[in-house]
């Protein structure tokens, strides 16, 4: 599985965001827990086609 970082700018701030695998390895956790979460709507991804892409909210929000 690779891991891909997404990075843009928005109003002069750099912002992050991750795919599924690698926000799951940065919680210490699965795809299918993650996906859980989705499900009863605790983080809410944007989509990039077919690919989900949590933001750094989410991240602190898994960290916690």
């Amino acid at each position: 599985m690779s891991l891909f970082t997404y990075f843009w700018v928005k109003g002069g701030k750099v912002l992050m965001s991750y795919s599924i695998g690698e926000l799951a390895k940065i919680g210490g956790m699965t795809v299918h827990g993650l996906r859980f979460y989705e499900k009863e709507e605790l983080v809410t991804p944007e989509r990039q086609g077919k690919n989900r892409v949590y933001s750094e909210e989410d991240k602190k929000w898994i960290e916690f």
